[in-house]
C-alpha cells in the first residue's frame, strides 16, 4: 500500500507520485557543550550485542509504537543492517529495578577517530535519556565533535545549558500511497463521532487511485467505497496523491495543506479530517 525510496532527485520522483514525508534533524555538537553534564548517578553499562540484543529490540519496538512510518525490524535487519559492523558499540541504561529503559548505539569515525557518531539513541523515560547523554558527555574530552541525526522534532535544549546547538533540518526519504482504497481501509482512524468524508484523488501514474472515495466512520467501523460525486453539503476534500501521502503520513497537517492550497476543502472540513487522524510524527531510522 505504501512505497518508500531514497531519491537521487526529489523533483524527478515527484513525477511518479512520490513526495517527501521524512525529515531529519542533524546535530554536530562541540565537546564544550557538555561542560554542565554530570557523571551519571547510575552508570550506563557497556553491553555486548549478543547478550543485550533482546533488550535493545524491545526498547526499539516500544519506542516506535507512537511513530508514523517506521520499519518493523526483523532479526535479519538487526543483524545485517543495524549491527553489521564491529565498529558499532552498545550502551544500555537500566532503572533501579534493573529493567532496560534506554540504549545507545555509537561508533568512532573521522580523522584520528575524533568524531563520536551516535547511530541511535532511544529512551523510554526522561531519566534514561539524561543518563545516556551523561554517558556521552563523559567522553567529551576525547573527541573533536559529536554527531547525531534524529527525527525532525527531536530537540535537545532541555539537556544542554546553552541552547544554541545549531541543528540542521534535512529532507530524507520519500513515499507514495500505491493503493489508496486499501490504504484507507486499513488506516487507524481515531473516531470522535460518526462522520463521512468524500476524498477526491488525482494520480497521473497510478490510474486506479484516481477518483472519488466515500469514507464513512461509525460505531468503530470504517467503510470505504467509490463514488461518482459527493453529496450536497458534504465534507469534500480534493488533492493529489502527493498531498494525500503527506497528510496521512502526518508530515503536514490537513489544516496546513488547506492553507497552502494543495488540499482543496473548507477550513472546517480540513480540521474535522485532521481530528480523525491518530497523533504521531514521521520517524524512520532505516535507510534503503
Amino acid at each position: 500500500m505504501l512505497s518508500y525510496l531514497s531519491p537521487f532527485s526529489y523533483h524527478f520522483y515527484r513525477k511518479f507520485g512520490y513526495e517527501v514525508v521524512f525529515e531529519k534533524r542533524q546535530y554536530n555538537i562541540s565537546p564544550d557543550a557538555f561542560g554542565s553534564f554530570k557523571i551519571p548517578e547510575k552508570p550506563v553499562e557497556r553491553g555486548v550485542w549478543k547478550e543485550q540484543k533482546e533488550a535493545v529490540k524491545d526498547i526499539y519496538d516500544q519506542k516506535m509504537k507512537g511513530a508514523v512510518g517506521p520499519v518493523k525490524r526483523n532479526d535479519w535487519i538487526w543483524e545485517n543492517r543495524i549491527m553489521n559492523s564491529d565498529k558499532k558499540k552498545l550502551a544500555l541504561y537500566r532503572d533501579e529495578k534493573g529493567i532496560p529503559k534506554g540504549y545507545l548505539l555509537y561508533e568512532f569515525s573521522g580523522e584520528n577517530q575524533g568524531n563520536f557518531k551516535i547511530n541511535e539513541l532511544h529512551a523510554l523515560t526522561g531519566r534514561a535519556e539524561k543518563a545516556l547523554w551523561e554517558y556521552i558527555g563523559a567522553h567529551a574530552a576525547g573527541f573533536d565533535t559529536f554527531e547525531y541525526t534524529t527525527r525532525s522534532d527531536q530537540r535537545l535544549t532541555h539537556l544542554f545549558r546553552e541552547a544554541d546547538l545549531n541543528p540542521k533540518m534535512v529532507s530524507s526519504m520519500m513515499a507514495r500511497i500505491v493503493d489508496m482504497e486499501s490504504f484507507l481501509k486499513q488506516f487507524p482512524f481515531r473516531q470522535t463521532e460518526n462522520q463521512e468524508f468524500w476524498l477526491e484523488v488525482t494520480d497521473d501514474t497510478a490510474e486506479w487511485n484516481a477518483g472519488l472515495f466515500k469514507l464513512s466512520m461509525s460505531d468503530g467501523n470504517v467503510q470505504v467505497s467509490s463514488a461518482e460525486q459527493p453529496e450536497e453539503k458534504s465534507r469534500y476534500l480534493k488533492a493529489s496523491i502527493h498531498t494525500w501521502t503527506q497528510l496521512f503520513m502526518q508530515f503536514k497537517k490537513a489544516t496546513d495543506l488547506q492553507f497552502e492550497g494543495s488540499l482543496i476543502s473548507s477550513k472546517e472540513t480540513a480540521q474535522a479530517l485532521q481530528d480523525s487522524l491518530p497523533e504521531g510524527v514521521p520517524e524512520l531510522h532505516d535507510y534503503f
